[in-house]
């Protein structure tokens, strides 16, 4: 019995002191990742709140003469 109560008092107590180290890692890993996301803007000379429009040209398809007859797809109804 006083093997049965000794083992869930240090099971609590591990789990207790790996919430806390769980959270203070969460914590630096969550300060790191702002501070990056932050230079990462400040890099592309964006202001905070301002809109960046990326420019999406369409490109050709590509295929290669040895593949053989390249037939585009239309769906018929």
């Amino acid at each position: 019995m006083l093997a049965i109560l000794r083992f869930i008092l240090i099971f609590f107590l591990v789990i207790t002191v790996l919430g806390w180290v769980a959270r203070l890692f969460l914590r630096i890993y969550l300060t790191r990742l702002a501070r990056r996301m932050q230079n990462h803007t400040e890099d592309k000379g964006q202001k905070v709140g301002e809109t960046f429009i990326k420019d999406t040209t369409a490109k050709e398809k590509v295929v290669d003469k040895s593949v053989g007859d390249y037939v585009d797809f239309e769906e018929i109804k």
